[in-house]
Protein backbone atom coordinates (compact mmCIF):
# COMPACT_ATOMS: atom_id res chain seq x y z
CA UNK A 1 0.00 0.00 0.00
CA UNK A 2 1.30 3.44 -0.97
CA UNK A 3 0.38 6.53 1.03
CA UNK A 4 0.37 9.89 -0.75
CA UNK A 5 -0.30 13.32 0.71
CA UNK A 6 -1.65 16.16 -1.45
CA UNK A 7 -1.50 19.63 0.04
CA UNK A 8 -2.58 22.88 -1.54
CA UNK A 9 -5.15 25.62 -1.99
CA UNK A 10 -8.55 25.75 -3.68
CA UNK A 11 -7.18 24.03 -6.80
CA UNK A 12 -6.83 20.89 -4.71
CA UNK A 13 -10.62 20.41 -4.91
CA UNK A 14 -10.36 19.14 -8.50
CA UNK A 15 -7.84 16.54 -7.41
CA UNK A 16 -9.94 15.38 -4.49
CA UNK A 17 -13.13 15.05 -6.54
CA UNK A 18 -11.11 13.54 -9.38
CA UNK A 19 -9.62 10.95 -7.06
CA UNK A 20 -13.12 9.91 -6.02
CA UNK A 21 -13.85 8.98 -9.65
CA UNK A 22 -10.73 6.83 -10.19
CA UNK A 23 -9.71 5.48 -6.79
CA UNK A 24 -11.24 2.06 -7.52
CA UNK A 25 -8.60 1.57 -10.24
CA UNK A 26 -5.82 2.08 -7.66
CA UNK A 27 -6.66 -0.23 -4.75
CA UNK A 28 -3.07 -0.14 -3.48
CA UNK A 29 -3.03 3.68 -3.11
CA UNK A 30 -4.28 5.89 -0.30
CA UNK A 31 -4.36 9.66 -0.84
CA UNK A 32 -4.85 12.14 2.00
CA UNK A 33 -5.66 15.81 1.36
CA UNK A 34 -4.78 18.93 3.35
CA UNK A 35 -6.10 22.22 1.99
CA UNK A 36 -6.46 25.89 2.81
CA UNK A 37 -8.28 27.75 0.02
CA UNK A 38 -7.58 31.44 -0.37
CA UNK A 39 -4.48 33.62 -0.13
CA UNK A 40 -3.85 32.42 3.43
CA UNK A 41 -2.63 29.18 1.86
CA UNK A 42 0.67 31.00 1.34
CA UNK A 43 0.93 31.57 5.10
CA UNK A 44 1.22 27.83 5.66
CA UNK A 45 4.78 26.58 6.07
CA UNK A 46 6.94 23.69 7.17
CA UNK A 47 8.00 23.59 10.80
CA UNK A 48 11.68 23.87 11.75
CA UNK A 49 12.08 20.09 11.97
CA UNK A 50 10.52 19.73 8.50
CA UNK A 51 8.11 17.16 9.88
CA UNK A 52 4.84 19.13 9.71
CA UNK A 53 3.05 21.51 7.37
CA UNK A 54 0.24 23.96 7.97
CA UNK A 55 -0.55 26.83 10.31
CA UNK A 56 2.78 26.52 12.10
CA UNK A 57 2.63 30.19 13.14
CA UNK A 58 -1.02 30.70 14.04
CA UNK A 59 -0.41 34.42 14.58
CA UNK A 60 -0.32 34.81 10.79
CA UNK A 61 -3.93 33.64 10.52
CA UNK A 62 -7.19 35.24 11.57
CA UNK A 63 -9.55 33.25 13.82
CA UNK A 64 -11.84 32.82 10.81
CA UNK A 65 -9.00 31.37 8.72
CA UNK A 66 -8.05 28.95 11.48
CA UNK A 67 -11.68 27.90 11.74
CA UNK A 68 -11.69 27.18 8.01
CA UNK A 69 -8.64 24.95 8.41
CA UNK A 70 -10.40 23.05 11.18
CA UNK A 71 -13.54 22.74 9.09
CA UNK A 72 -11.81 21.64 5.88
CA UNK A 73 -9.29 19.25 7.40
CA UNK A 74 -10.24 18.57 11.00
CA UNK A 75 -6.83 19.96 11.98
CA UNK A 76 -4.54 22.93 11.42
CA UNK A 77 -1.27 21.05 10.89
CA UNK A 78 -0.59 17.82 9.02
CA UNK A 79 2.25 15.46 9.85
CA UNK A 80 4.48 14.63 6.88
CA UNK A 81 5.70 11.38 8.38
CA UNK A 82 4.69 8.03 6.94
CA UNK A 83 4.00 9.13 3.37
CA UNK A 84 5.68 7.60 0.33
CA UNK A 85 5.19 10.74 -1.76
CA UNK A 86 3.97 14.30 -1.25
CA UNK A 87 2.49 16.50 -3.97
CA UNK A 88 1.89 20.25 -3.62
CA UNK A 89 -0.98 21.57 -5.74
CA UNK A 90 -1.87 25.16 -6.50
CA UNK A 91 1.36 27.15 -6.25
CA UNK A 92 1.50 29.97 -8.77
CA UNK A 93 4.35 29.95 -11.28
CA UNK A 94 3.71 33.19 -13.17
CA UNK A 95 1.03 32.51 -15.79
CA UNK A 96 -0.95 35.69 -15.17
CA UNK A 97 2.23 37.74 -15.52
CA UNK A 98 3.20 36.11 -18.80
CA UNK A 99 -0.32 36.44 -20.22
CA UNK A 100 -0.31 40.15 -19.41
CA UNK A 101 3.16 40.49 -20.92
CA UNK A 102 2.26 38.96 -24.29
CA UNK A 103 -1.23 40.47 -24.45
CA UNK A 104 0.05 44.04 -24.36
CA UNK A 105 3.34 43.64 -26.24
CA UNK A 106 4.41 41.98 -29.43
CA UNK A 107 7.34 39.59 -29.34
CA UNK A 108 9.58 39.26 -32.37
CA UNK A 109 9.06 35.86 -33.98
CA UNK A 110 6.22 34.99 -31.60
CA UNK A 111 3.43 37.53 -31.79
CA UNK A 112 2.73 40.44 -34.16
CA UNK A 113 -0.46 42.41 -33.48
CA UNK A 114 0.73 45.93 -34.17
CA UNK A 115 1.02 46.68 -30.44
CA UNK A 116 2.65 49.94 -29.38
CA UNK A 117 5.42 48.05 -27.57
CA UNK A 118 7.44 45.01 -28.52
CA UNK A 119 10.17 42.79 -27.13
CA UNK A 120 12.99 41.04 -28.91
CA UNK A 121 12.96 37.30 -28.37
CA UNK A 122 16.07 37.41 -26.12
CA UNK A 123 14.42 40.13 -24.02
CA UNK A 124 11.22 38.09 -23.78
CA UNK A 125 13.18 35.01 -22.75
CA UNK A 126 14.93 36.99 -20.02
CA UNK A 127 11.66 38.39 -18.67
CA UNK A 128 10.04 34.94 -18.61
CA UNK A 129 13.06 33.61 -16.74
CA UNK A 130 12.74 36.41 -14.17
CA UNK A 131 9.02 35.75 -13.76
CA UNK A 132 9.59 32.04 -13.18
CA UNK A 133 12.36 32.72 -10.67
CA UNK A 134 10.10 35.05 -8.68
CA UNK A 135 7.55 32.28 -8.04
CA UNK A 136 9.80 29.67 -6.47
CA UNK A 137 8.31 27.86 -3.44
CA UNK A 138 9.28 28.52 0.15
CA UNK A 139 13.00 27.75 0.66
CA UNK A 140 12.17 25.22 3.39
CA UNK A 141 11.07 22.79 0.69
CA UNK A 142 14.63 22.74 -0.64
CA UNK A 143 15.77 21.26 2.67
CA UNK A 144 12.99 18.70 2.91
CA UNK A 145 14.41 15.30 2.04
CA UNK A 146 12.45 12.77 4.10
CA UNK A 147 9.98 12.08 1.27
CA UNK A 148 10.10 12.88 -2.47
CA UNK A 149 8.09 16.05 -3.19
CA UNK A 150 6.42 16.99 -6.45
CA UNK A 151 4.85 20.37 -7.22
CA UNK A 152 1.96 20.38 -9.68
CA UNK A 153 1.13 23.36 -11.89
CA UNK A 154 -2.10 25.22 -11.35
CA UNK A 155 -4.45 24.88 -14.33
CA UNK A 156 -4.21 27.28 -17.20
CA UNK A 157 -7.25 29.54 -17.63
CA UNK A 158 -10.16 27.77 -19.25
CA UNK A 159 -11.02 28.55 -22.86
CA UNK A 160 -14.38 29.70 -21.44
CA UNK A 161 -12.56 32.73 -19.99
CA UNK A 162 -13.53 34.92 -22.93
CA UNK A 163 -17.22 34.42 -22.08
CA UNK A 164 -16.79 34.79 -18.32
CA UNK A 165 -14.23 37.52 -17.73
CA UNK A 166 -15.27 41.04 -16.68
CA UNK A 167 -14.26 43.01 -19.77
CA UNK A 168 -14.03 46.28 -17.83
CA UNK A 169 -11.38 44.98 -15.43
CA UNK A 170 -7.63 45.04 -15.96
CA UNK A 171 -7.70 41.26 -16.33
CA UNK A 172 -10.58 41.59 -18.78
CA UNK A 173 -8.60 43.96 -20.99
CA UNK A 174 -5.78 41.42 -21.09
CA UNK A 175 -8.14 38.67 -22.20
CA UNK A 176 -9.77 40.92 -24.79
CA UNK A 177 -6.38 41.42 -26.43
CA UNK A 178 -5.63 37.70 -26.28
CA UNK A 179 -8.99 36.84 -27.84
CA UNK A 180 -8.29 39.26 -30.68
CA UNK A 181 -5.06 37.40 -31.47
CA UNK A 182 -4.18 34.07 -29.88
CA UNK A 183 -0.86 33.74 -31.71
CA UNK A 184 2.01 32.73 -29.47
CA UNK A 185 -0.06 32.21 -26.32
CA UNK A 186 0.51 28.45 -26.05
CA UNK A 187 4.19 28.84 -26.89
CA UNK A 188 4.60 31.48 -24.18
CA UNK A 189 2.83 29.40 -21.52
CA UNK A 190 4.73 26.26 -22.52
CA UNK A 191 8.00 28.19 -22.33
CA UNK A 192 7.16 29.50 -18.86
CA UNK A 193 6.37 25.99 -17.61
CA UNK A 194 9.62 24.64 -19.07
CA UNK A 195 11.67 27.44 -17.52
CA UNK A 196 10.00 26.97 -14.14
CA UNK A 197 10.70 23.23 -14.37
CA UNK A 198 14.40 23.95 -14.87
CA UNK A 199 14.47 26.36 -11.92
CA UNK A 200 12.85 23.73 -9.71
CA UNK A 201 15.24 21.02 -10.86
CA UNK A 202 18.16 23.30 -9.98
CA UNK A 203 17.10 23.21 -6.32
CA UNK A 204 16.22 19.52 -6.31
CA UNK A 205 12.44 19.81 -6.66
CA UNK A 206 10.12 18.24 -9.20
CA UNK A 207 7.50 20.22 -11.14
CA UNK A 208 4.73 18.57 -13.14
CA UNK A 209 3.06 20.53 -15.90
CA UNK A 210 -0.59 20.29 -16.77
CA UNK A 211 -1.19 17.29 -19.08
CA UNK A 212 -1.12 18.42 -22.70
CA UNK A 213 -4.31 16.53 -23.51
CA UNK A 214 -6.19 18.91 -21.18
CA UNK A 215 -4.99 21.94 -23.17
CA UNK A 216 -6.49 23.32 -26.39
CA UNK A 217 -4.61 24.54 -29.45
CA UNK A 218 -4.20 28.09 -28.12
CA UNK A 219 -2.85 26.90 -24.77
CA UNK A 220 -5.86 27.23 -22.45
CA UNK A 221 -7.63 24.45 -20.56
CA UNK A 222 -10.37 22.74 -22.54
CA UNK A 223 -13.90 23.95 -21.79
CA UNK A 224 -15.40 20.63 -20.56
CA UNK A 225 -12.98 20.72 -17.61
CA UNK A 226 -14.42 24.04 -16.43
CA UNK A 227 -17.99 22.84 -15.84
CA UNK A 228 -19.75 21.59 -12.69
CA UNK A 229 -17.10 23.00 -10.39
CA UNK A 230 -17.06 22.08 -6.72
CA UNK A 231 -15.22 23.73 -3.86
CA UNK A 232 -13.24 21.80 -1.27
CA UNK A 233 -16.34 21.83 0.93
CA UNK A 234 -18.49 20.34 -1.83
CA UNK A 235 -20.31 23.58 -2.65
CA UNK A 236 -20.65 24.76 -6.24
CA UNK A 237 -18.26 27.44 -7.48
CA UNK A 238 -19.32 30.75 -9.12
CA UNK A 239 -20.58 30.41 -12.69
CA UNK A 240 -18.07 33.02 -13.88
CA UNK A 241 -15.06 31.07 -12.55
CA UNK A 242 -12.61 30.21 -15.33
CA UNK A 243 -9.59 29.60 -13.11
CA UNK A 244 -10.67 26.39 -11.36
CA UNK A 245 -11.35 23.00 -12.92
CA UNK A 246 -13.51 19.99 -12.23
CA UNK A 247 -13.16 16.32 -11.32
CA UNK A 248 -12.33 15.27 -14.88
CA UNK A 249 -9.36 17.63 -14.84
CA UNK A 250 -8.22 16.39 -11.45
CA UNK A 251 -8.49 12.77 -12.54
CA UNK A 252 -6.50 13.50 -15.71
CA UNK A 253 -3.76 15.16 -13.68
CA UNK A 254 -3.59 12.32 -11.15
CA UNK A 255 -3.42 9.67 -13.86
CA UNK A 256 -0.64 11.58 -15.63
CA UNK A 257 1.20 12.08 -12.34
CA UNK A 258 0.82 8.46 -11.22
CA UNK A 259 4.29 7.28 -12.30
CA UNK A 260 5.91 10.32 -10.69
CA UNK A 261 4.18 10.40 -7.30
CA UNK A 262 4.22 6.67 -6.62
CA UNK A 263 7.31 4.91 -5.32
CA UNK A 264 8.97 2.43 -7.63
CA UNK A 265 7.44 -0.98 -7.36
CA UNK A 266 10.86 -2.47 -8.04
CA UNK A 267 12.13 -0.80 -4.88
CA UNK A 268 9.24 -2.01 -2.77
Amino acid sequence: MSRILLIGNSHLAAFRTGWDTIRAAYPDVTIDFFAQPGPEYYHMTLNRKLSQFGAINEARFTPQQLERLDRFNGKRIVSLDGYDRIMVVGNQHGMADVLKLVAHRDVVGLRDTGAAHFLSRPAFDAVVDDIAASFMPHPAWERFSATPVTFHAIPRPAETAFDKVDRDSNVGRTYTKIEACTDGIKTALDQLADVFTHHMEAIGLRFLQQPQDTVNAMGFTKAPMNTELESFTGHSMPAKDFQHMNASYGAACLCAAYPDILPSRDAA
